[in-house]
């Protein structure tokens, strides 16, 4: 296949039109109901149009973009034809117009789903895109159900931000080595301050097209241009390849389950003084009468079910068998957490320094970063 992404011109109306409509969609959906005059005023709306993919001439995939107010760009008509399938395809054409939304300053790309096309929200879930019930949505067609409505935040507007932090935290990383030469920071002496080669574009392109699954923009900046693994938070972080074969197939397919702290108590287990205090005991290491130890195993094999720990990747080792995640789909999408089930703590989100406000990856790191310089200063 020799694909090329292209923006669609009124002549590519027809072929665009053939594929949407070759795409299998509903026969309730208003999406059939698309004639090619209707395709035509959508593609050429003030601020709107299109982009369609080609394979040796063939138009095999197409998507729309129009505006919906000020601060929004809607994503519609994502299609390709069942034979391309796959191949990543549509993940170019989502990014294509998210690039559009980017240059032109957009906060948000919205699309909306088909009641009769429900199964294809996981896949938008894949690429960042989240559920909001209270977004407003602008070309909802009247003759059918109410759709469902996903956006997802334009965070290419923030490159250079971002771009700006990567760069201080490899100067951060500089000076912690010169303030640390004996690696006495806690983990340090693990990965020793080694830093894995970055990642080309192009490389964790090739991952993110052969897993249908778009990367929060700050982890993906990071391993672009500071490292893919190595020096970091506890005993450092890991290489993008291994995080993705330790999280296994429902890290990139199904979402991260949880929106709170997260630590289901088996019920005949007395914990003591710590639970009703709201705190938990570190191990449950008193032997249960033989009455609960049926119970209890299913508990336990409940407890350690890997959906729980889905739609994200252990990126780092907290050690002692705590595993440091960071969400890729779902609501929680960005934000790090902790699995601490090893000693009975459950799947807790990390917080910010001040302990309140959820953190990201970038955050997360550089409050790491920061944290040591103070230790090897001597200022903690």
């Amino acid at each position: 296949m020799t694909l090329t992404l292209r923006p669609a011109t009124p002549f590519d109306a027809p072929a665009f039109h053939a594929v949407m409509l070759a795409a299998g969609m509903d026969a309730r959906s208003s999406w059939t109901r698309t004639t090619l005059k209707d395709l035509e005023r959508s593609l050429l709306a003030p601020d709107a149009g299109g982009f369609i993919a080609v394979d040796g001439g063939e138009v095999i995939g197409c998507i729309g973009f129009r505006p919906n107010g000020g601060q929004t760009l809607t994503l519609n008509r994502l299609a390709t034809l069942p034979k391309a399938r796959g191949q990543g395809i549509g993940t170019a054409l989502v990014r294509a117009v998210e690039q559009v939304a980017s240059e032109r300053g957009y906060e948000q790309v919205l699309l909306a789903v088909s009641q009769f096309n429900l199964e294809v929200i996981p896949y938008y879930e894949r690429l960042g895109y989240v559920v909001d019930e209270a977004a407003d949505y602008a070309f909802r067609s009247l003759g059918s159900p109410k759709p469902v409505v996903m956006v997802k935040k334009v965070t290419q507007r923030i490159s250079s931000n971002l771009d700006q932090r990567c760069d201080e935290i490899v100067g951060k990383l500089a000076e912690l080595r010169k303030l640390d030469p004996n690696c006495l920071i806690f983990g340090l002496e693990t990965h020793r301050y080694e830093l894995h080669p970055p990642l080309s574009e192009e490389e964790l392109e090739q991952i993110v097209r052969h897993l249908g699954i778009d990367f929060p923009e700050d982890y993906a900046r990071f391993l672009r241009t500071v490292c893919n693994g190595g020096a970091g938070p506890d005993y450092g972080l890991f290489p993008l390849e291994k995080s993705l074969r330790l999280a296994g197939p429902l890290s990139t397919s199904h979402p991260f389950p949880h929106r709170f702290a997260w630590q289901p108590l088996f019920g005949g287990y007395d914990y003591g003084e710590l639970s009703k205090k709201g705190e938990l005991s570190n191990y449950m290491d008193t032997a249960l009468p033989d009455s609960q130890s049926e119970a209890y195993d299913a508990w336990h094999d409940s407890y350690w079910d890997s959906k729980h720990n889905s739609g994200c990747i252990q990126v780092g080792d907290g050690g002692c068998g705590h595993e440091t995640l960071l969400v890729l789909i779902g609501n929680e999408r960005g934000n790090m957490w902790q699995d601490s089930r090893v000693s009975d703590a459950g799947i807790v989100p990390l917080k910010d320094s001040g302990g309140k406000a959820r953190i990201t990856f970038l955050q997360w790191y550089e409050d790491w970063l920061d944290r040591s310089i103070r230790e090897a200063q001597g200022k903690l």
